[in-house]
């Protein structure tokens, strides 16, 4: 059911994260079909949007894939006027419903890649993202270092009033930016069914601070330019030594990070 996003405006709600994407860009790819359409239907009644991406470390991903593979899609609601995206972690560390990969991390791996995705994305859009975790996870999957992120905590008391376990950040001595309290709101007449409902840690001018500014989104349009490319000697036999000299600028500021090789079967 479309939603109405007038209805969910006059309710009085502020702002609105939309998922974008979840794991990486293999087949089959999950990205979600309403991202545009809900991006724009809710920016044009005066909501304030951002965009994240649901984490799967739990089938293997590599977390600087499945973050250029956001960055890709929603990009460009990363700029000016939007709040900062989220990592959105509920796999890795233990199965649940939604979580169905064969693999579970231990705490210090999936803080590493937490870690991992939060600086692949800051690198492709100059935006470092805020993290998206339960209390559970809070308590119990991740290091102190991952502490260092701007939270926005899942813990459903049903309760405004009843503040939410955060974990290491409550450990950290840092607070909470955006809390889900609850699991089970309802936006009548603008969202069918249940609806995550969630509170911000502020004023609607504090708000703010959490949109990207102008002057922190990343300016590199130009893509990096391979000058030279070969491969000596032009035939190999399998197993023996060959060597690929070659040339790549990247004139557009970002600095180049990877490359990587590909080469046809046979």
């Amino acid at each position: 059911t479309p939603i109405d996003w007038n209805q969910v405006r006059n309710a009085r709600y502020d702002f609105v994260f939309v998922k974008a994407t979840e794991g990486d860009s293999r087949e089959p790819q999950v990205k979600n079909p309403y991202l545009e359409t809900d991006v724009a239907n809710s920016r044009a009644t005066g909501m304030i949007v951002g965009a994240y991406h649901f984490a799967r470390p739990d089938y293997g991903n590599d977390p600087s894939d499945e973050a250029r593979y956001f960055a890709s899609v929603a990009g460009q609601y990363i700029k000016e006027g939007y709040l900062r995206p989220a990592l959105d972690l509920e796999c890795g560390a233990q199965r649940t419903e939604i979580c169905t990969g064969p693999n579970l991390l231990s705490k210090e791996q999936l803080s590493q890649w937490v870690h991992e995705w939060m600086s692949t994305v800051k690198n492709e859009t100059g935006i470092e993202p805020i993290i998206y975790v339960n209390s559970n996870y809070a308590e119990k999957y991740l290091n102190s270092s991952v502490a260092k992120y701007d939270l926005w905590i899942a813990h459903w008391t049903y309760d405004p009033s009843r503040p939410p376990d955060t974990g290491i950040w409550k450990v950290a001595k840092k607070d909470w930016a955006f809390w889900q309290y609850s699991d089970r709101g309802s936006v009548p007449g603008g969202i069918g069914g249940n609806v995550d409902l969630d509170i911000f840690n502020g004023s609607r001018s504090q708000l703010r601070d959490f949109m990207v500014k102008s002057a922190q989104a990343a300016t590199d349009t130009k893509l990096p330019v391979v000058n030279a490319f070969d491969v000596q000697p032009r035939s190999a036999i399998s197993g023996a030594p060959f060597t690929i000299p070659y040339t790549v600028s990247d004139s557009g500021g970002s600095g180049l990070k990877q490359l990587e090789l590909w080469r046809s079967k046979g």
